[in-house]
């Protein structure tokens, strides 16, 4: 799934990580250009618990450091 630069909230970005999570089909996800600050914890936690997600791009999304350090630990 491609979402670069889409301007997605908060919301938006909770929602999509809820259907990404429960979908098997779903190995690529680029948010990049988006601002996840808020979201940065329920990132980490997609990333840790679903294995079928392999690639992730998050260029210039504005993650606070503990969340990228978080997401450095479970890659």
């Amino acid at each position: 799934i491609s979402l670069s630069a889409c301007e997605i909230s908060t919301r938006g970005m909770q929602a999509l990580l809820k259907v990404v999570k429960v979908h098997p089909s779903v190995t690529s996800l680029d948010v990049s250009w988006n601002m996840l600050q808020d979201v940065g914890a329920d990132l980490v936690n997609l990333v840790a618990t679903n294995k079928r997600l392999t690639e992730l791009a998050i260029l210039r999304c504005k993650l606070l450091k503990v969340h990228v350090e978080q997401l450095c630990r479970v890659c």
